[in-house]
């Protein structure tokens, strides 16, 4: 199915969508190689882009995303269906709009102070959120899995 990163449901559909090619480098040969780790993928990206502190703010924010992804697959997601624009689709991508585009305020203004400035006036919700999501995701029950 045609994906496009607008409309991306979680991180990982708009990473992978963003630049095909970059994804595809970066699943081969950091994620692989670093046994799966997103601290890797993403600072590898960072010094990719280069020196400036707003692509670090931003590349190394994005796997507290990714990880609260993971825990809404285990978890949240298997209790609605599966289409992209169900209602639970449709939650899911203005969910991951809201957090990307908070997220890449760092990427795009590329100085720290500007960047934390801004972060300020939006009371760091967009870190605060997914990180007390991750710290309740334990305590949500995972669906029974399906006897065949």
């Amino acid at each position: 199915m045609l994906q496009s990163p607008e409309t991306a449901p979680d991180v990982q559909t708009l990473s992978k969508e963003w630049n095909k090619k970059t994804s595809l480098w970066l699943t081969r040969y950091v994620y692989i190689r670093t046994n799966g780790s997103l601290a890797a993928v993403y600072g590898t990206s960072a010094l990719w882009h280069g020196f400036y502190p707003g692509y670090y703010m931003f590349f190394l924010s994005v796997p507290i995303l990714t990880f609260c992804e993971r825990a809404i697959k285990k978890k949240i997601s298997p209790h609605f269906s599966k289409e992209k624009w169900s209602p639970y689709g449709i939650v899911c991508i203005f969910v991951n709009s809201f957090f990307i585009e908070y997220m890449v305020i760092p990427f795009v203004l590329l100085a720290r102070d500007r960047s934390f400035a801004v972060y300020k006036a939006h009371y760091f919700v967009g870190h605060i959120i997914p990180v007390l999501f991750l710290l309740v995701a334990p305590l949500i029950p995972s669906p029974k899995k399906k006897k065949e």
